[in-house]
């Protein structure tokens, strides 16, 4: 459950406005998944989820006949489900490990509103179709002075096909 913040409540600023008849939000969540790791040229880990989320009284911000302003409101009810996959391998502890990461995503309404809304099963808009990430880490420790270990960490993030309108009819591309 959560309840509708102040700002959804009352901001007024930017040329947006807050909802003051907002709902709060109440979801049921499952999830499952399993995961393993195996020592393989250093340890290598693997995860995989499934999870499923059923919503009613979603807040989401939208815009209002003016594309420039966005108001908070309920969307009736709305599920999610998907899948994550993760890894991670650790070649050389604290010197050079990679990681990745990828989701795919299905968020869609799971009702026809009574204003006769002809978006039931089309993914929410903004949410995207899918997302990922790799990175890697490369260290050093054991240095000498006052500097005991010193690393960085570069990181590609994708964020997959996002629809911008109900119908589905116009999208943002997917970006790294």
């Amino acid at each position: 459950s959560r309840n509708p913040t102040m700002n959804e409540l009352w901001y007024a600023g930017e040329g947006g406005q807050g909802n003051p008849g907002l709902r709060s939000e109440s979801a049921v969540s499952l999830d499952a998944g399993m995961g393993g790791q195996a020592r393989f040229l250093g340890e290598l880990r693997a995860d995989v989820t499934w999870y499923r989320i059923e919503m009613s009284d979603r807040i989401q911000w939208v815009p209002t006949g003016n594309s420039r302003v966005w108001s908070p409101v309920n969307i009736g009810r709305t599920r999610s489900s998907g899948w994550e996959l993760s890894g991670h391998w650790i070649p050389f502890p604290d010197r050079l490990e990679f990681s990745a990461d990828y989701s795919v995503i299905d968020s869609k309404r799971g009702e026809v509103m009574s204003n006769g809304t002809l978006t039931y099963e089309k993914q929410l808009p903004y949410i995207p179709l899918d997302k990922g990430s790799a990175g890697i880490l490369i260290g050093a420790t054991k240095l000498t002075g006052w500097l005991d270990a010193l690393s960085g960490t570069v990181r590609l993030v994708y964020t997959g096909v996002r629809y911008t309108v109900d119908d589905n009819s116009s999208s943002l591309p997917g970006h790294a």
